[in-house]
C-alpha cells in the first residue's frame, strides 16, 4: 500500500470460483487478477473511492454470471 496524505493505494489478487444453477447447473466461472484500489480518508476512517479489475486467466462458462431470477437459469 502506498500512502500519500489523505489518499492511498493498494494492489491484491483476486480468485473467485462462481458456480451455475437452474439451466447453468453444473458449469462453473473462475477468474483470478489484480484488484487495482484507490482510497481517500474520511473523518470515518479510509473508504474505497475507485477499484480497476484486471482479470488476466479466466476459465469456465462466463454465462454463469447471469443476475439471479434471469428467466433463462
Amino acid at each position: 500500500m502506498v500512502i500519500e496524505g489523505d489518499r492511498a493505494q493498494s494492489l491484491s489478487y483476486m480468485r473467485a470460483h462462481h458456480v451455475g444453477i437452474g439451466s447453468m447447473q453444473g458449469k462453473f466461472f473462475e477468474c483470478m487478477g489484480e484488484y487495482d484500489d484507490r482510497w481517500v480518508r474520511t473523518e470515518s476512517g479510509w473508504r474505497l473511492n475507485h477499484r480497476d479489475f484486471d482479470m488476466r486467466i479466466r476459465i469456465g462458462d462466463f454465462g454463469v454470471l447471469r443476475p439471479a431470477g434471469d428467466p433463462f437459469c
